[in-house]
């Protein structure tokens, strides 16, 4: 529709604003998004809506389509995924103050889900804080807001991008280092009017534990001999206890195997552990990755003909 149109559509929206029953709506923008919203009031510039995060303005300009939706509709849409790289010295804080907004879903950047696959997300995280190529790296996956912060000349600034715009990001400078001024930056880099209420007071957590380990730690760790060694760094002993439930039996079935061909036993020995290292290896990545993407995946080992094992892995993809 041309912004006449919409000029138009608005001047009507403008007498029922404050009727009774609230004006719910779906609304695509030429940026990729799709927001459910509350219609408030019809202004020069574009639209005062409400959404579960708060208070925003859709420009006029933006405005690609907009069909009507039910209250229903409106109380179950989706949270907004904000897929952040920050340093780690205000990990914590941020984490904190994104959980603090409503229908929102902080994201780490070295954490797959929401569409982004392990080796995006490692990909992601090679980009060293910059927005535009943490951005592009996600572009192919649902709209999300990808947040990121640097430091320089005593000031703070957060940069955040649409992964699924093509302009160039948008930066809000800190006015501080207070929470009060972090709390606000956030709302502002999100489009969202700064709310009147004061920001979630701080909690004792360190620094989020998603941002110590990612994918290609993930990796690195599973070469080391031991049975689910990724999974303990990450704190699931379950995922460990799975991969030694893997390991074991498999690594029984190979030996038996092995000592079926008849080597010597220097060669039976090399065989053996040659096995054994390699089940290891394969079932750290599985149930490494698995503790990582919280997935579920079913790992077993079964034998097959011939004196043979194999590692029979299952899940949703």
């Amino acid at each position: 529709m041309p912004l006449a149109g919409w000029l138009m559509l608005g001047l009507t929206w403008l007498s029922t604003a404050r009727a009774a029953e609230p004006q719910y709506r779906q609304v695509k923008l030429v940026d990729g998004r799709v927001l459910l919203v509350e219609i408030e009031e019809t202004e020069a510039q574009g639209l005062r809506v409400r959404v579960p995060q708060g208070e925003m303005l859709v420009s006029f300009e933006l405005l690609l389509d907009m069909v009507p939706i039910t209250q229903q509709q409106y109380q179950q849409q989706p949270p907004w995924v904000v897929y952040y790289d920050v340093p780690p010295n205000d990990a914590a804080e941020t984490l904190e103050m994104l959980e603090g907004i409503p229908g929102v879903l902080p994201q780490a950047v070295n954490t797959p889900g929401n569409g982004i696959a392990p080796t995006t997300a490692s990909a992601a995280t090679e980009c060293d804080h910059d927005v535009e190529c943490i951005a592009l790296a996600v572009a192919q996956t649902p709209w999300k807001w990808v947040l990121t912060e640097t430091s320089g000349s005593g000031s703070t600034v957060l940069h955040t991008k649409l992964n699924t715009a093509t302009d160039r990001a948008t930066d809000t400078t800190l006015a501080s280092q207070g929470r009060a001024d972090r709390w606000t930056a956030l709302h502002t880099s999100l489009g969202l009017r700064p709310p009147s209420d004061p920001p979630p007071r701080a909690s004792s957590r360190g620094p989020a534990a998603s941002s110590s380990l990612d994918s290609r730690k993930v990796v690195a760790l599973s070469f080391i001999p031991l049975p689910g060694v990724p999974s303990l760094a990450q704190s699931d002993a379950g995922g460990a206890a799975l991969a030694l439930g893997v390991v074991v039996p498999s690594t029984l079935l190979w030996v038996g195997a092995v000592g079926q061909t008849g080597q010597s036993a220097p060669e039976f020995g090399v065989l053996s552990f040659a096995g054994y290292y390699t089940v290891t290896v394969l079932a750290n990545q599985v149930t490494g990755l698995r503790s990582l993407e919280k997935r579920r995946l079913q790992v077993t080992a079964a034998p097959t003909g011939h004196g043979g094992g194999a590692l029979v892995v299952g899940g949703q993809l």
